[in-house]
């Protein structure tokens, strides 16, 4: 398992200045619904491993922007 120490985090917030990730609409669960936006909830009822590791990415991301 990776782990992030706090220098190599430190190494990561220099060098990376910019970053494109590309989601997936799994990471909204089965809502039911036919259209997604943004502003809809994530991770909840998401159905497969693939839609929980990219939620899962996705708050890692948010967490170290803020």
């Amino acid at each position: 398992m990776l782990q992030l120490t706090t220098w190599s985090y430190r190494r990561l917030v220099v060098y990376v200045k910019k970053m494109i990730f590309s989601s997936s609409a799994t990471v909204y669960g089965d809502t039911g619904e036919t259209e997604f936006t943004e502003d809809m909830p994530t991770g909840v009822k998401i159905a497969n491993p693939y839609g929980k590791t990219k939620s899962i990415i996705e708050d890692v991301l948010k967490d170290m922007h803020d």
